[in-house]
């Protein structure tokens, strides 16, 4: 052991003020303390603290002790009590700052000195009276405590003679401070005092508790020995029912806000995990949350990590498997994505650990629809974990495994139709997965259909043919949302051949084999294998040649025919040599007839009346779209170049169409002169065509009249696209091209009063969208100019200026939002953050935590308002202050709801 450290003077650098001691020069003492050798450590310096008379206290030479013993009088022997108080409770609490990590752990529930000491204290003043003047009784009740919980009972009688003599000590003595009290719930005695100290702790408020003493009690239970002894843990458990309940009998304002959460639910979920009592701590958290709802804002995402895992190890280490362990783990989750997955960091650890829990928890044969519910959990919460290729194959194969055979097979017809329920709730919940999650690849969802429906065939038969024409129809559904043009289902080779075995739609007239072995229906034009790892259209059977054109009617090189045509002349079929397709046993090509042949009588457009023909998309007059048919258009990525979904390449450039690309609805638009324009170009044709410099690129504003090139434009950085924005050159105004391409509700747009992302399905042609039960209509995709600085020409998109941070003109004079406060514990110290937010924003713009989706979010009303000092303006985000004068304070406004005058966002506040 080192030698004590002295703290003296200027060098002093570890002593807690509040453990000094001062030392007397008196003459008797020193006399008394010549006997020790530790005299000598107090002539060297005036100051000395808690640290070394710990140390002493442990020597032979025992300097408190020598105190006592020299002392000639119990009241001399009163004087040096306080000191040792103090001692020895900073040291049950470790907050003494002259203890290092390893000192205090050292001395961490080991308080056998101090007994000693207690012990020989008690000898010397236990019997006194009438204690001296300088000494408060209550230091010698407290000291007494110590005593008595840490005195060991031999059976259950002295057991209950001691508890019964600590309530005794307990209903007289004075209220405990917070640090003796939580000095006393860190002596690792018996659970029994622990819970006769608690009770009395709450008896004395009725059976109530506040929240800075349930914070001060947890923590020195969390911290007591007994929770890590399985002999002990049941009844420490119990102790903390016991706070619980009196949480829930505690007055109705719980100020939770002065409870610093992250340290205090670190500690609890340790404790809980490394026992593996994560359904223990689970049943705890829920009881907390009804007692103190509002308290969710202030949980950590961390917590809700530690008991997602806990609850995971629990079920798996469990002798007697919990039958809820996954529901309880699922509740947790949805929690936990709701009020923290906004954060990328954060919604990656909590999905890994349901990811894990899905997959290994118990009945394994469960495992696809556990996975299933996590993935709906997600996408319920508006926030998806993300899926990637890798991640949506894993989620097939489950599916494959679950509904075949090694999982589902059955012996008799009752347990056989209940396997084909069991795979028609699996297809159902994958069908509304695939439909919900917009961010899947088509390409995934044809393969994975094609999958699913092979693992049903070889399972079910003919019995599973609504469930393949359920995953048939949610194909469509899927290519129809994600505006996929130009693939049939009945070109697939898998699927086609699924669909004549379980007899859906019309058998192909033949099927060829491509050189590379791969078959293929006499509809389809190209071999899906060399398609995807050749990047060739077929092989040639002969000399394996590869092929970039449609394989139709051409030869290759070699002079074999190509093998499509080989088995049409073998099914004495012919191959259309204008469009490639098949044509019928009497040699007619049923598409070039339709569109070519004689023309049905009476088309016209619905909306001009002008003649149409049965093969037309649009009208050539009004462009409108022709009736019965879909029609939209999709931005290049190289050139930004509009093109209709029907054609897969760039009507400018000529690169081929990306999967993902933007898409907008085919929407004509009107110039300013009055012509109707393609919803493929910018320009008006008559605009262009009168210039004095005609042809030019040019069209007329509907703003200002004026003739405008195309050559003003800005960029709009959404959902990972760059869309150009094109600007009137005289007054600014949005091109209608362009405004009615920002309304289109495949663009991403957010929350004016929550800060989501709003789902794709939520949107509304004309801009607008639904959320939070409102329907919004201000389009922070449409560019505006700020009214309050000095950049008013600069043209902006999004909810506030990016300058100045005020709020956007139509934002003003909505009722709806608001101003959120973060109450998150950014400091080290645990202190709230406190900063005020605009309601669309979705994490603090000061600490930088992700938002919290509660109801019990901490809100005010959103408005401008001037300061009565200074009478400057101010923005809705200070709340209190001016943040020009410091001193002016908001006079609040009459709310139009009630007509009080009130800052808070609810009435009922």
């Amino acid at each position: 052991m080192r030698r004590p450290v002295l703290s003296c003077g200027a060098n002093e650098t570890r002593t807690s003020v509040s453990s000094r001691l001062l030392i007397s020069s008196d003459k008797r003492l020193r006399q008394s303390f010549s006997l020790g050798s530790s005299f000598t450590l107090f002539q060297r310096g005036e100051y000395i603290n808690s640290y070394v008379l710990w140390r002493w206290a442990r020597s032979p030479n025992n300097a408190l002790l020598n105190m006592l013993l020299c002392s000639r009088s119990n009241e001399s022997a009163h004087r040096y009590i306080p000191t040792f108080h103090t001692t020895l409770f900073s040291s049950l609490t470790f907050n003494d700052a002259s203890l290092s990590a390893a000192e205090a752990s050292l001395f961490s529930g080991s308080a056998v000195s101090g007994f000693l000491c207690i012990q020989q204290l008690d000898r010397y003043v236990g019997a006194v009276e009438a204690p001296c003047r300088a000494v408060d009784s209550s230091l010698l009740q407290q000291l007494r405590l110590v005593r008595l919980m840490t005195t060991t009972a031999m059976s259950d009688n002295s057991l209950k003679v001691l508890g019964d003599r600590l309530s005794a000590a307990l209903r007289g003595s004075q209220p405990l401070p917070k640090s003796v009290l939580s000095g006393l719930l860190r002596l690792p005695c018996h659970p029994t005092l622990l819970r006769v100290l608690v009770q009395h702790v709450l008896r004395l408020d009725q059976g109530k508790i506040e929240a800075d003493a349930f914070e001060a009690v947890m923590h020195a239970l969390l911290a007591n020995d007994n929770f890590f002894r399985l002999e002990t843990f049941v009844r420490m458990h119990e102790i903390v029912e016991l706070l619980l309940h009196a949480v829930e009998a505690a007055p109705a304002p719980f100020d939770f806000v002065t409870i610093k959460w992250t340290p205090l639910m670190t500690k609890w979920a340790r404790v809980y995990t490394k026992m593996f009592k994560g359904d223990l701590l689970y049943h705890l958290f829920q009881r907390l949350l009804r007692a103190v709802p509002e308290a969710e804002v202030k949980i950590p995402s961390s917590f809700y990590v530690y008991l997602l895992g806990a609850i995971l190890d629990a079920n798996i280490y469990a002798t007697e498997k919990p039958s809820a362990g996954w529901d309880e783990l699922l509740h947790v989750a949805q929690q936990a994505l709701r009020l923290h997955g906004r954060s990328t960091r954060g919604l990656h650890a909590l999905w890994i650990v349901v990811l894990k829990a899905a997959l290994t928890m118990d009945p394994p044969r469960r495992a696809c629809e556990r996975l299933l519910q996590g993935y709906h959990a997600c996408t319920a919460a508006e926030r998806p974990a993300p899926i990637s290729h890798d991640a949506f194959s894993q989620l097939t194969r489950h599916m494959c495994t679950a509904i075949g055979p090694s999982t589902l097979q059955r012996h008799d017809q009752r347990d056989a139709n209940s396997s084909l329920e069991e795979a028609r709730a699996l297809v159902l919940s994958y069908s509304k997965l695939v439909l919900d999650r917009e961010d899947v690849s088509f390409l995934w969802v044809v393969n994975a259909i094609a999958a699913i429906s092979g693992a049903l065939w070889e399972r079910f038969g003919a019995a599973a043919h609504s469930l393949f024409a359920a995953l048939l129809e949610t194909l469509e559904k899927a290519l129809a949302a994600r505006d996929v043009a130009g693939f049939h289902v009945e070109n697939n080779p898998p699927l086609a051949r699924l669909m004549e075995r379980f007899g859906i739609g019309q058998r192909a007239a033949f099927w060829w084999t491509c050189g590379c072995g791969y078959a293929s229906p006499s509809s389809c034009s190209h071999c899906l294998e060399c398609t995807q790892r050749r990047k060739a259209m077929w092989t040639c059977s002969a000399c394996g040649s590869l092929h970039s054109a449609p394989c139709s009617g051409q030869r290759c090189h070699c002079g074999q025919m190509n093998p499509r045509l080989t088995a049409a002349i073998d099914r004495s079929r012919a191959l259309c040599s204008s469009c490639g397709g098949v044509c019928d046993e009497g040699g007619a090509c049923r598409a070039c007839t339709a569109r070519h042949g004689p023309q049905p009588a009476g088309l016209a457009c619905t909306f001009c009346h002008a003649p149409l023909k049965a093969h037309m998309l649009h009208c050539p007059s009004c462009f409108m779209p022709a009736k019965g048919k879909k029609l939209s258009i999709w931005y290049c990525a190289a050139c930004s170049g509009a093109s209709l979904s029907s054609y897969s390449s760039c009507q400018r450039c000529g690169e081929k169409r990306k999967v993902g690309c933007f898409t907008a609805p085919f929407t004509p638009w009107q110039c300013g002169c009055g012509a109707a324009c393609h919803p493929c170009q910018w320009s008006c044709r008559p605009c262009s065509s009168a210039g004095p410099r005609s042809p030019e690129r040019v069209y007329t504003c509907a703003a200002c009249g004026c003739v405008s090139s195309l050559k003003t434009t800005i960029v709009l950085q959404a959902g990972g696209w760059e869309i150009p924005v094109r600007l009137c050159d005289h007054c600014g105004e949005t091109h209608p091209h362009d405004r009615a391409t920002l309304q289109s509700p495949k663009l991403p747009r957010r929350c004016a009063l929550c800060g989501t992302s709003v789902p794709l399905s939520h949107n509304f042609l004309n801009g607008g969208f639904y959320h939070c039960g409102v329907n919004q209509w201000v389009n922070e995709n449409t560019p505006f100019q700020c009214t309050k600085c000095e950049h008013r020409d600069k043209k902006q998109f999004g909810y506030e200026c990016r300058f100045c941070f005020s709020p956007r003109r139509e934002l003003c004079e909505h009722a709806s939002t608001f101003v959120w406060r973060c109450v998150c514990e950014a400091g080290a110290d645990g202190t709230p953050c406190g900063h005020w937010n605009y309601s669309w924003s979705d994490h603090c713009t000061c600490c930088g935590h992700v938002r919290a989706q509660s109801e019990w979010e901490c809100r005010a009303r959103s408005f401008l308002w001037q300061c009565p000092l200074c009478h400057r303006e101010n923005l809705p985000t200070d709340v209190y202050f001016c943040r020009h004068c410091k001193n002016g304070i908001q006079v609040p406004l009459p709310c139009q709801a009630c007509g009080r005058s009130h800052l808070a966002h609810s009435c009922d506040v």
